[in-house]
Order: structure tokens, then sequence, then C-alpha cells
């Protein structure tokens, strides 16, 4: 009788748990849109700064290889090269990227919503619920990765002066090492290990999914496909919460000596306590874009420093990190951040005006501090602030790419949804 019992409350009880087990599903958000491609987006919350202590580089490996390290039965594995065969009659977007930044990984789709339901059962629901992390695939991405890092000190100069600024800033926290690793960290991570960041992070809780469409069965569809994700047989690494920068103290200085640099670029920075979710991140935008537009004539920084002296290519601000600054016109979405700081760029210039420009970048920042924007500079700069909503709004992907930081930043109404009446 007590068998019985036993077996009556324990059904019992996984009834009435169903419903919150359900609810613990990966979160949707959607953008209403007609065209017949249907834009995925799988947000990890969890990227570079969740790295243990001795592991930087484990979720920068960790999102190559839920795609790259096989998937499905392990006796008849999906290979990449096999993924790539699936996906190929789909269009090249098909197939899976991925992009790790500090906060967030990022996981991006594109199918033709017609052979959506094939695409989840052979790839979606299998990439995040049977991943095998193959060791042989995480030694070739571990190569590539030590491969970028080491020829990149060298070949992508303006990229090691942005990182090292970032390093800079956040010295002493979980933000301070490339969102690719370091050296020592990406040699040390193991298959098991990236096992372990899996099952710590990669579950339907911490997961947000974003699709271009308001159709409830799709949102379903690509929901359930995530309800099993995370669940490997590794044990859970503790989270590691990324931790606030240091206030500035004085004027510190850090010089990256290069062998054989043909030229010296420029940057400074310091924190900034708000994100897009606090008040006064508007005027600041605003302002910041009368001052150092990223990529455009239209800023003061350009103009005395590069359209009125002609010392290099261009000259920028920020108020927010801006990933992939020396390859994008505009800012990617999808490297949100809780610690924010603000940034100049000069770009580089010949060695001998180095310590003129230090003293420029400095009397320029000095000065705009001090004095603000005229009426006439702040309607210039809120006009051109509309003509830039434009190129943020432009593709199906970016817009949707917006709602997931919107939802990272727990933005209601959206960024681009409130952004010209924020202008105003």
């Amino acid at each position: 009788m007590r068998t019985h019992r036993v077996r009556l409350l324990t059904a019992l009880l996984t009834a009435a748990l169903a419903p919150a087990v359900a609810a613990q599903g990966p979160k949707v958000v959607a953008l209403d849109s007609p065209a017949p491609l249907l834009e995925v987006k799988v947000m990890v919350k969890a990227g570079a700064a969740a790295d243990p202590q001795g592991l930087e580089g484990l979720a920068y490996l960790s999102g190559r290889l839920v795609i790259e390290g096989s998937f499905g039965d392990p006796k008849n594995p999906v290979t990449k090269d096999k993924l790539a065969e699936i996906t190929r009659p789909w269009g090249g977007g098909a197939y899976p990227r991925v992009n790790v930044t500090k906060e967030v990984t990022t996981f991006s789709m594109t199918v033709p919503k017609e052979v959506l339901g094939t695409y989840v059962q052979q790839v979606l629901h299998l990439l995040f619920t049977r991943p095998l992390f193959a060791p042989a695939e995480l030694d070739r991405v571990r190569a590539e990765a030590l491969t970028f890092l080491r020829s990149g000190r060298l070949e992508q100069i303006e990229l090691l002066g942005l990182i090292g600024l970032d390093t800079v800033v956040h010295a002493g926290t979980s933000y301070a090492h490339p969102d690719i690793g370091t050296e020592k960290g990406l040699e040390q991570v193991t298959a098991e290990a990236v096992r372990r960041f899996y099952a710590t992070y990669y579950r339907p809780g911490n997961i947000v999914v974003g699709v271009s469409s308001a159709d409830p069965a799709i949102a379903e569809q690509v929901q359930q496909a995530l309800a099993g994700a995370g669940q490997v047989e590794a044990a859970a690494f503790t989270p590691r919460t990324a931790e606030k920068p240091a206030p500035v103290r004085g004027r510190e200085v850090l010089i990256v000596a290069l062998p054989n640099a043909i030229s010296t670029g420029l940057h400074a920075g310091f924190p900034l306590p708000l994100t897009r979710a606090d008040k006064d991140y508007w005027p600041l935008y605003v302002a910041n874009i009368w001052f150092g537009t990223h990529r455009d004539s239209f800023s003061h920084l350009y103009d005395v420093i590069r359209a009125e002296r002609g010392y290099n290519y261009g000259d920028y601000s920020y108020i927010e990190h801006f990933e992939g600054r020396p390859f994008n016109l505009f800012p990617p979405t999808n490297s949100p951040r809780r610690y924010q700081y603000f940034s100049i760029w000069i770009r580089p210039i010949q060695h001998d005006y180095a310590h003129h420009l230090l003293k420029a970048l400095t009397w320029e920042l000095e000065n705009f501090i001090r004095t603000g924007l005229s009426e006439e500079q702040c309607e210039l700069a809120k006009n051109k602030a509309r003509v830039l909503y434009l190129s943020l709004a432009e593709t199906g992907e970016r817009l949707l790419g917006y709602r997931l930081d919107d939802a990272f930043y727990g933005l209601g109404p959206g960024y681009l949804d409130a952004y010209l009446e924020n202008i105003d």
C-alpha cells in the first residue's frame, strides 16, 4: 500500500510541476516581418566574462563547438561538413553563425519559412540538445584561435589598440581579456570543460530566442526545439558574475610597443556608469553624435583633427562599447554589456605627431565637458541622429538583434521603437 501511495504522490508532484518546468523554457522575442526568409537568433546569456579563471577562451570555444563539434547520434554524427551539406539547399544563411562577446553568445540563422519544420528537426533541435564536442574539433578550433591571437598582434594593429584599452579600463574584472581568450587559457581548455560550460549556461532559462515572425506557431516551434538544451552529464561551474570596473584615479598610460610599427594609434577611455536603460543615455548619445560620430565626417573630432589638419584617416568617440570598430560602419547588435565605458579612438598617425595628438585629444575632451553644446550644435546633432536611425534599422537581422538587446537591458519600449522620440 505504501508503494502505491509513493507512486501516486510522485505522479501528482510530476503533474503539478510540469507547468513550472515548461515556464522555464527559453524566452521568445518576435519581430513582425513579412519577409519570406525567417531570421532566428539564439542568445545565451553567457560570454567571455563567464570564463572561469585560468580558462579564458572557454566561452569562445564552446560557442564554436556547438556548431563545429558535431551533434546528434555519436555513431552517425552530424559533422560540420555534413551540416554544410544539409543546409546548402536553403541558402548560405542557414548554416549557423556564432558571435561570442563579453556577456552573451549569439547564434544566428536565416531559413525560408516554408522549411522551418525540417530545419528545426534536422538542425536546430539537435544542435542545442545533443552536442558532441568532438575532441578533434576542439583541437582544430583552438589552433585557429591561437593563430589568430598570435598573428593579430602584428597584423591587426588597430584592433590590438582597441582591445588594449578595453583591457585597461576593465583591469581586474572578468571583462579584462579578449573575447577569444588568452593563449594560456585556450591551451588549458578540455572537452570536459566545454561540456561543463554548456551544462552551466546553455539552459533554457538562460536563453533568449528571437524570430522574425509574429506567428505564435513559429515562435512555439523554435522555443520547443530548445526546451532540452543544457542537458549533458557534466558538473556545472560556479557561475561567474561580471565585476564593476574600478573608477579612474588620475591619468594612466599604457604603451603597447610593436616592432617595426609604421604609425601610432591613440586611445583614451574611462568607465561610464550608465547603459541604454538609464535616462541620461540619450542626452549623452546626442552629445556624442556631435563630438565623435563613428566613421563619419560630421563630427567635431573628425573636423579638427583630419579635415583641418590632415593628421589621419579619422577620429571618433563612443559612449558604449562598439564591437569590431575597424570593420563596421554601424554598431553591430548582440554585444550588450552591463558595464560600459566612454572612449576616444584616434586612428594611426605618424610617430612624430603622437604627443601633439595626445595633447589635442585631452584638450578637446576637457573643453567638450566644460562647454557642452550650443543650441545650434544640439539641433545639428539631433538631425544627424535621425539620419543614422535609417541605417540602424536597415535590415531584418539588425531589427531582430536590437529586440534581443532590448531583452538584455530590460527595455520597453525597445531601443529603436523609442529612438526618434528620445532624440526629440
